[in-house]
């Protein structure tokens, strides 16, 4: 319970007020009327079986609750349909505003300043590597309504395993790399993000896995170039 009263603290502060309303207040309230209401309706169809000579007695209470369901689905769909188109522009207007390129020549000092990036060589725990000697894997999640960008580092030649750093992407790093995409493992979810917000938000809020949308707009760079 304390679990469940911390996911719904998460998600009432990473939410846009109607995202959290419609689940909350509309979507499990539907869902205990669903479900509470299938028990009820089995467990009096089998008293009335057995306390009525009917046989279609007991099924009356089952009609009922079907019919009563009926609406709600309906408006489930409507509401469910009106609240993602609304997130979806939210969102890309947000990260619209969040997530820009900037001058280059601005990009590049900041991460030096960082000490991140610097003539093509990426530093990390007092170590450093040559960009091009990494696997650079652009990642993104969305969880409980937080979002999550980041750019995964790792060494070629080498198993995956851990990252060497982990950085989230801000208007500096998209900067650089949209001028130096060749370093970028899965390059088109890299640029899709970059260039066009609401197709990635829309993918992401589709899948919500960094694979299947790579595997998807693999498949459609495929496509585009037959």
């Amino acid at each position: 319970m304390a679990k469940f009263k911390e996911i719904v603290k998460f998600e009432k502060e990473n939410m846009p007020s109607y995202q959290y309303d419609f689940l909350y207040k509309r979507l499990l309230p539907g869902m205990i009327y669903v479900v509470g209401g299938a028990l009820v309706v089995i467990i009096l169809a089998i008293i009335l079986f057995f306390t009525t000579e009917s046989e279609i007695i007991p099924i009356i209470p089952i009609i009922v609750w079907g019919i009563s369901v009926i609406p709600l689905l309906v408006l489930f769909v409507i509401h469910s349909k009106k609240m993602s188109l609304r997130l979806l522009q939210d969102k890309s207007n947000e990260f619209d505003k969040k997530y820009k390129t900037i001058d280059y020549k601005k990009a590049t000092e900041k991460l030096e300043d960082k000490m991140l990036i610097k003539d093509n060589t990426l530093y990390y725990d007092d170590m450093s590597i040559y960009l091009e000697d990494c696997l650079v894997y652009f990642y993104a999640k969305t969880l409980s309504g937080a979002y999550s960008f980041s750019l995964l580092f790792y060494k070629k030649e080498e198993p995956i395993s851990d990252a060497l750093l982990v950085l989230d992407l801000d208007n500096s790093l998209i900067t650089y790399f949209a001028n130096n995409t060749y370093l970028i493992y899965n390059q088109s979810a890299f640029l899709l993000f970059a260039n066009d917000k609401k197709e990635f938000l829309r993918l992401l809020l589709k899948y919500n896995n960094q694979k299947k949308i790579d595997d998807y707009l693999s498949k459609t760079d495929n496509k585009k170039n037959r």
